[in-house]
This record gives C-alpha cells, sequence and structure tokens, in this order.
C-alpha cells in the first residue's frame, strides 16, 4: 500500500471505460484498501514473521487521512486481534496491547464516523487489555491503559450514530462500573460525576453555539446519552441489595437547572 499510489485502475482507466460517480469510486477505493489488508493479514498470519510495531506506525501513518481508511485500518486490526482461527498476523501480546493504546484509543479517530464493525474492534482490544496483559506490566501501567480503554468507551458511547453501538457501548460500560465497584467504592461517583460534567459541558455548547445545528445536534444526542446511562444505572440499583453498587454512587448531591415551556395541544376543529 503506497499512499501516492493509485488502485489498480484508476476512474478514467480503459478497464473501466466509463466514469465512476464520486460514490462508486470511494466504494472502489475502500474495497481496494480492504483487499490489500486481508492480503497483508492472511501472508503475515500463516508466516512465522509477524507484523511489527514499525510496520503497524506506517499502516497508520499512510492509512489515516481520512475515516473512510481508518475504518478499513481498524477493522484490519479487529480481524488480526481475534482468535477465531490460526491466522495471527500480529503474534506478540505485546503489539496488540501497542495498537490499543496508541491508535484504537486515538483521540484522532471520529467515533462518528466509524462503522459499527469498528466497535467490536474496541471490544476485541479491550478485553485482551483486561484479560491478557503480561505479569511483567506494573500496575500503574495496567491502571493507566484501562483509563485510556475507558475514556475512549465514553466517547464511543457518546458520538457513535448508532443506536445499537450506544446501546452495546452502554452495557459495558455500567458492567466496567459493577466490576470496579467491587474494589473502589468512589467508582460509581466517578461514573456520575463523568455524566454530569458532559451534560453540563454540552448545555454550554448548545447555548454558546445557537447558530450552528450540526453542533447543537451532536450535544443533544450527548444530554440524551448522558441521561440514559444515569436511568439505566438507577434501574440496575433497584434490584441490588448491595449498597455499593449503583445507588451509592447516586446519593451524591447535584444541583440541576430544568428549564421547561408549555405545549399547547389543540383540538382538530373540521
Amino acid at each position: 500500500i503506497n499512499k501516492n499510489c493509485s488502485l489498480n485502475y484508476s476512474v478514467n482507466s480503459p478497464i473501466n471505460s466509463t466514469p465512476l460517480s464520486p460514490t462508486n469510486y470511494l466504494i472502489t477505493y475502500t474495497n481496494g484498501i480492504s483487499n490489500r489488508l486481508q492480503l497483508l493479514r492472511k501472508f503475515y498470519g500463516l508466516s512465522s514473521n509477524k507484523i511489527t510495531i514499525e510496520q503497524i506506525d506506517k499502516l497508520w501513518s499512510l492509512l489515516s487521512f481520512s475515516s473512510y481508511e481508518v475504518n478499513e485500518l481498524l477493522l484490519f486490526f479487529m480481524n488480526g486481534g481475534q482468535q477465531q482461527d490460526d491466522i495471527q498476523p500480529f503474534g506478540d501480546v505485546d503489539v496488540l496491547l501497542y495498537i490499543f493504546n496508541n491508535y484504537i484509543c486515538n483521540d484522532m479517530i471520529d467515533w462518528t464516523k466509524c462503522s459499527e464493525n469498528v466497535f467490536t474492534c474496541f471490544v476485541v482490544y479491550f478485553s485482551i487489555a483486561k484479560d491478557r496483559a503480561p505479569t511483567y506490566f506494573t500496575v500503574e501501567y495496567i491502571l493507566n491503559m484501562h483509563n485510556l480503554g475507558l475514556n475512549t468507551l465514553w466517547r464511543i458511547l457518546l458520538n457513535t450514530p448508532y443506536s445499537s453501538t450506544s446501546k452495546y457501548a452502554l452495557d459495558l460500560l455500567l458492567n466496567l462500573f459493577d466490576d470496579m465497584s467491587s474494589n473502589d467504592s468512589d467508582a460509581y461517583n466517578n461514573m456520575i460525576n463523568t455524566c454530569f460534567s458532559y451534560i453540563v459541558l454540552s448545555y454550554n455548547n448548545i447555548v454558546n453555539k445557537s447558530n450552528d445545528s450540526k453542533s447543537i445536534d451532536l450535544n443533544m444526542r450527548y444530554l440524551e446519552r448522558c441521561i440514559e446511562v444515569l436511568y439505566q444505572a438507577v434501574l440496575r440499583s433497584k434490584g441490588d441489595n448491595d449498597t455499593s453498587h449503583a445507588i451509592s454512587g447516586l446519593r451524591s448531591r447535584f444541583s440541576i437547572r430544568v428549564f421547561h415551556h408549555r405545549v399547547n395541544v389543540y383540538p382538530n376543529i373540521t
């Protein structure tokens, strides 16, 4: 893959006598990237030589110019990280954790433009970070890696345009805080504080960018998703007798301003 090279044929190539529309050309371009990445996966997966960190850095430098390229690269990472077949292009778990820390959790990724399948990539690598971190890693390193994953999960939850991905991310988020609360009594307090910090930030953004409809829509999504997090946390706490569960985090005191307006409904008059 070379960023300065085109695909096997261009829009006006003799192979394709009819010029492609921008949409069809984009499909052709992304399919070409996908095919090349899958070829790399199979080549290195069946070889004794594995993809190195330096090669991963090179791939990112070539395929991080647009959300379409990033999407294909993350799907490549996802397929390489899954242990469902004998094709293992990365080999060493250290390489997988490098991918997770430096690229899957990269702030450059725009989760509003990622496909639903890309969230599976995050789940695969977050599980690796939780369950397969080598014992020689320091506790501080592992904690930082988990916090990095948690922050990325918040970004996915708030930004993804897909309701199914949002629901899956919310379930994963609450399950994580369930696990964390057994060792950290402040876990749910931290979750609630994070929710309200996003709510305040989103409200201020809506007020300050009242003429920017795209920004308002995105921040309204943040508000809705944060409210859903709080709602689901309360629902979970109702059936749990353990006070260290979600309800313990809901005992904190917050000041909330509520704005409302009357909605008049008039009967149909014929």
